[in-house]
Order: C-alpha cells, then sequence, then structure tokens
C-alpha cells in the first residue's frame, strides 16, 4: 500500500474468485491459472490474452461493479491474516509437495 497498491475486499460471506487483469489501456488478460509463475509451470491452466481496447473497456467496467460493492481497508486492517480453515489433506497432498521448479509430483 505504501507503493500506492489498492486492496478492496467483496463482502462476506461472497469469494470473489475472478482471474483476469488489464495493462494500460490496450490488452486484457483472462483465464483460468493463478497469476504467478508456478501455477503458470504446475497446473494445466489456460490464459487468454486479447489486444483489444474495447475489451479492456468491458473489463474495467466489471472491475468498477466489483469496487462498488467492496470496501477498501486502511493499511492497519490489510496485514491480518485469515483465520485458517481446515482442508482435505488428500485433496491438496501432492501440489502442497510440488516442487516450485514447476516439475509434477509423479
Amino acid at each position: 500500500m505504501e507503493a500506492g497498491v489498492r486492496i478492496y475486499r467483496y463482502p462476506a460471506p461472497f469469494i470473489l474468485h475472478a482471474k483476469h487483469f488489464t495493462i494500460d489501456d490496450d490488452v486484457a488478460v483472462i483465464g483460468s491459472s493463478n497469476m504467478d509463475m508456478r501455477s503458470f509451470g504446475l497446473n494445466y491452466e489456460v490464459s487468454l490474452m486479447l489486444p483489444d481496447p474495447a475489451v479492456v473497456v468491458r473489463l474495467r467496467e466489471v472491475e468498477d461493479d466489483y469496487r462498488a460493492i467492496s470496501k477498501e481497508p486502511d493499511a492497519r486492517g490489510v496485514g491480518r491474516a485469515p483465520t485458517p480453515q481446515p482442508v482435505r489433506r488428500q485433496r491438496h497432498e501432492a501440489h502442497r509437495r510440488a516442487p516450485v521448479t514447476g516439475v509434477p509430483v509423479t
């Protein structure tokens, strides 16, 4: 936040799981992957890059709608981690053990 990043909290009990971003006014990226190198290399995901200013305008309208119902916390409320929730070990075990190099665990 000190560098100018703005964070918005979507209202509970809902979860916003949008996976898209825009670059300048020219490019929109939409996909199923998380935006990190581990997801790009390890998971079988898809991202679509759209060099189309009209798509950027429409996507930003969607983002504006999300922000309109969200709250922007102050810096004191951002650093706190959420309460941990139990996860099913069987489902997540392989991904947890997978190396960051992107080589799948066999």
